[in-house]
């Protein structure tokens, strides 16, 4: 995959965490811990952070979710292997049970991959880690099928599930 140099150059930029100039010693982590995970005070911690100096062109919230934002894609990516793993398993149920686990599977799947739409750092690269979610997803499916049936030679494949994403959505 070939990157821009101003996509490389966001993207090492979002690694490198915020700084408040001005802010006291010893209340960093707690005022970190205030703005991250994002809610209903964002625009509070925001304030507060440009009252000790923080850019006004920029928001602290939104800085440190992007700082955060490639750990929270690992935490996503194993979430999508439970989901795989609970899409497997929906045969065991038999119908019309099996469609709706499966169908509840893959929407929480898409809804995890919509909350990335609303990204700046990942909006270029959407499809692509959808492709990425997919395939932790058939990872999770076909590991569940090899413990489960160890003689079975039955393999998701990602063209399958993505389908069923299509479907869904």
């Amino acid at each position: 995959m070939k990157i821009t140099r101003r996509q490389l150059r966001r993207l090492i930029e979002s690694r490198i965490k915020p700084d408040i100039p001005n802010i006291p010693i010893g209340k960093i982590e707690k005022f970190d811990n205030t703005a991250f995970p994002r809610s209903s005070i964002s625009a509070d911690v925001d304030l507060m952070a440009q009252a000790w100096d923080y850019p006004k062109s920029g928001s602290y919230s939104d800085d440190l979710y992007t700082y955060h934002e490639p750990v929270l894609i690992l935490k996503d990516m194993e979430r999508m292997r439970e989901l795989g793993a609970k899409y497997a398993d929906a045969e065991s149920h038999g119908e019309p049970e099996e469609y709706r686990i499966r169908k509840a599977a893959v929407k929480e799947a898409l809804s995890i991959h919509s909350n990335y739409e609303k990204s700046t750092m990942w909006k270029d690269y959407l499809e692509g880690l959808l492709d990425i979610f997919i395939v932790a997803f058939t990872d999770g499916a076909n590991e569940y099928e090899a413990n489960t049936n160890p003689s079975s030679t039955f393999r998701y494949s990602p063209s399958i599930v993505r389908r069923h994403f299509d479907l869904v959505r």
